[in-house]
C-alpha cells in the first residue's frame, strides 16, 4: 500500500486537530 502526499497531509492534518481537540478539553 502506498500512500501519496494529498493522503498523507490529511492523516497530518487529522492527527493535528485531535491534538488539538485534546488540549482544548484539557
Amino acid at each position: 500500500m502506498t500512500l501519496n502526499t494529498r493522503d498523507f497531509g490529511w492523516l497530518r492534518a487529522g492527527l493535528g486537530n485531535e491534538a488539538a481537540a485534546r488540549a482544548i478539553e484539557n
